[in-house]
């Protein structure tokens, strides 16, 4: 299950002016909180506050909001946050584990907070607020949930790549980090790029970790010795043969396939072996 413990550390009760709880917001730099706009939008030229897991109350005033993406920035007057958690514009897929934790209008939600889990159920193409649909994992959705709105969704690195929006009769739906990036980054706000994106960041790492689960999956030495030959060779010629091949190179290929894999479709070894497979076929 994925450890929500510094999504937690970092996440406050949004208060209305009247002092009655509103929604969730979650600190994304040292002044910065990221929330729903949906949940300030009847205050947003008000001064409020955020009340944080230590009862530490934190004056803060929008700083700007997306209609586009319902989202809203707040800074804080003064108060700096040790910890916040990182974006990250990882592209949603269906089926991608995901866990979530905010403060729903309910007694236990006021008090302590609550996590949720899940999987991404639907991705939305169409132009619209929000692009993902979540599903939760044991849980009955009811009305109090929607103090929700403006919680963060991590992935399995720990990354907000969500925020969410509101309930839709048994799911929830967010906004994707990755849909709402040029107005975040504007406003100064750090993402971390999706890596997956690239796979030649995680080179040296396979390299020095699959040589025994390449031999516990019975792949001959072959195969073997033509990837680490193809890692040490030159990059420009690598990339020259890819082209001539009509295949993209190597540190960019198949992304979503790779993503899939490492989100649980099949185990870490396994998927790079099927991916240096084609790779290998190719050339």
């Amino acid at each position: 299950m994925i450890d929500t413990t510094d999504l937690e550390s970092c996440t406050g009760k949004v208060m209305n002016p009247a002092g009655a709880v509103q929604g969730t917001a979650f600190f994304v730099g040292a002044d910065l909180l990221l929330t729903s706009m949906h949940v300030v939008e009847d205050f947003i030229d008000d001064v409020f506050y955020v009340i944080m897991p230590d009862k530490t109350n934190v004056e803060v005033i929008v700083k700007d909001h997306c209609p586009d993406s319902d989202l809203a920035l707040l800074t804080t007057k003064g108060y700096l946050a040790e910890t916040f958690v990182p974006l990250c514009n990882e592209a949603p897929v269906e089926g991608t584990s995901w866990a979530s934790y905010g403060h729903p209008v309910t007694s236990e939600g006021q008090a302590v907070g609550t996590k949720l889990v899940g999987d991404i159920f639907h991705v939305i193409t169409l132009e619209h607020n929000h692009d993902i649909v979540l599903r939760p994992h044991e849980i009955v959705l009811v009305k109090e949930y929607k103090g929700f709105s403006g919680s963060g969704v991590i992935n399995a690195q720990k990354q907000v790549t969500s925020i969410l929006r509101y309930k839709d009769n048994n799911t929830l739906c967010s906004v994707s980090v990755k849909k709402a990036e040029d107005f975040l980054k504007s406003n100064g706000v750090h993402i971390v790029e999706d890596q997956f994106n690239d796979f030649s960041a995680y080179i040296s790492e396979v390299f020095q970790a699959v040589a025994d689960p390449f031999k516990s999956l019975g792949i001959d030495r072959e195969l073997f010795d033509a990837i680490e030959e193809m890692e040490t060779q030159d990059r420009e010629r690598t990339e020259e043969m890819a082209t001539q091949a009509g295949f993209e190179p190597y540190c960019h290929i198949d992304a979503d396939k790779l993503r899939e894999a490492l989100h649980g479709r099949m185990n870490f070894s396994e998927a790079i072996v099927t991916l240096w497979k084609e790779i290998k076929a190719r050339f």
